[in-house]
């Protein structure tokens, strides 16, 4: 169990790193064709997308589906 703790942070930051370098790759020929360059759209959607998800948690649907997969266990 200890190693889960240990090696939770280190997963989360890949991921996260590999988020933000996939919007980037999905915005940047976007931006470029528009002639745009917004610095850092990676990061802000990657904040924008931990907030969202943290708002339909809260929500009385994220509880209902947090209780559903206790439920299912």
């Amino acid at each position: 169990m200890t190693w889960c703790i240990i090696l939770l942070p280190i997963a989360i930051t890949f991921y996260i790193t590999w988020f933000i370098n996939f919007v980037n790759r999905i915005f940047s020929p976007i931006c470029a064709q528009l002639g745009i360059d917004i610095f850092g759209l990676g990061f802000i959607t990657s904040i924008m997308f931990i907030f969202l998800v943290g708002v339909f948690m809260s929500s009385w649907l994220g509880a209902s589906v947090l209780s559903l997969g206790a439920w299912w266990r």
